[in-house]
């Protein structure tokens, strides 16, 4: 390590403690940290060793072998790399050295840099900057294109240059585009701990097959379970205050024409004004009159559970519609009048086409397609939601697995 005097006496000693180390990859580390401080940057280049430090990170991030010289045994390199900026033109070198293999070889490299720097027109104290290096690319392409009065030897040389001087910012900067901050080793360790901590794993609920806690199995199961539409149910309808209502009073004279009257009044209040005649709704004439009767991925709950006319098996009808909107079936059919005819007259009313729908029902009829076309599109969103979902509920799965 040549021209010591100058330099900073813990400079010294950290360099010799970076020599000492075994490791080539805390090597590499080291040097990254102490190339990003300026001063450290200065006194390598003061003492000679820059060019070796640039040499032994490349060397050792490709895979090759490298060594750094020891203090008082490196020579100052600035000498020897003076009468070398014509070695990358006419790529020559220099005979008669006895020195080992690796050692020829490191001083070539460290030659080739420094002749770089100088075809580039970069001084060796300022420090190298990818900006610098475009800024300094320009004017030299210019300055040697054949058309500007260069060649194209001195052209391909400043090419050469550029593409070695780029290679080796991109390796000093850990491989990364731009430059940026390195961090210390110890901060890394650091950072990769916090990372580590976010996705450790949680302790798994434990469930003992012989003494069930149903404690921590319905903590299990809140924890697991996938939520379903239809879980609720008219559990909250029937424990409201909705199905209670004010029952008539009646006062005067009481027949059972007034109690009919009451009666019917009573139930209309009830249907909110719903005064539908005895006709098919609007849904049930669309094409997928089936909506609403099944179960299927992506669903929804359901507004009626009354089982549909065309299923076998038992019958019966939604709860709640029994006992607000069908508990009745006499405002369904106020105003229909029912016209006096004979069989034959019957008969010929049903060889008869059907009457044309009014406008009112054809309205409701476009209406209710539409409508049905809107929960289609909502029940293929809601299956891709069902499928995003998948994957989260698999990882928190895998944080609750049962163990014995």
């Amino acid at each position: 390590m040549g021209n010591t005097g100058s330099i900073p006496l813990p400079h010294v000693r950290m360099y010799q403690n970076l020599v000492s180390i075994q490791s080539p990859a805390t090597r590499v580390q080291m040097i990254q940290t102490m190339l990003s401080s300026p001063e450290h940057l200065s006194s390598a280049k003061q003492a000679g060793i820059y060019g070796h430090l640039l040499h032994y990170v490349n060397s050792i991030t490709s895979g090759s072998q490298a060594t750094l010289p020891t203090v008082g045994d490196a020579k100052d390199t600035r000498q020897a790399s003076a009468s070398s900026s014509s070695q990358v033109l006419t790529t020559t070198q220099s005979k008669g050295q006895n020195v080992q293999a690796s050692q020829k070889g490191n001083e070539k490299a460290m030659n080739y840099f420094t002749a770089c720097l100088r075809i580039m027109g970069l001084e060796d104290e300022v420090a190298l900057t990818e900006d610098l290096l475009k800024n300094a690319y320009k004017k030299a392409v210019i300055r040697a294109h054949p058309d500007k009065g260069g060649s194209e030897k001195e052209f391909e040389a400043v090419t050469r240059a550029y593409g070695y001087l780029g290679e080796i910012l991109k390796r000093i900067y850990g491989g990364r585009s731009k430059e940026g901050k390195v961090e210390a080793p110890a901060m890394l360790q650091s950072g990769r701990t916090t990372d580590s901590e976010a996705w450790k794993m949680v302790e798994p609920v434990r469930v003992n097959p012989d003494k069930l806690d149903m404690k921590v199995f319905n903590e299990l199961f809140e924890k697991t379970r996938i939520p379903d539409p239809e879980e609720n149910g008219y559990g909250d309808w029937l424990k409201g205050d909705t199905i209670q209502t004010n029952t008539p009073k009646f006062g005067g004279k009481f027949n059972r024409e007034v109690f009919h009257k009451a009666f019917e009044e009573d139930q209309a209040s009830k249907q909110n004004g719903d005064t539908s005649q005895l006709i098919q709704q609007p849904k049930e004439l669309s094409l997928a009159s089936r909506i609403g009767y099944g179960v299927e991925l992506g669903r929804t709950g359901r507004d009626d559970y009354t089982m549909a006319s065309n299923e076998g098996g038992l019958q019966y009808t939604d709860l709640k519609r029994a006992y607000t909107s069908e508990s009745t079936f006499s405002h369904q059919v106020n105003g229909v009048r029912v016209e006096e005819r004979n069989l034959e007259q019957y008969t010929k009313a049903r060889g008869k086409a059907p009457n044309p729908l009014t406008e009112k029902e054809l309205y409701e009829l476009q209406e209710s397609e539409k409508a049905i076309a809107r929960m289609e599109e909502q029940r293929k969103l809601r299956m891709a939601q069902e499928a995003v979902h998948e994957q989260s509920y698999f990882d928190r799965m895998k944080q609750l697995v049962l163990r014995n």
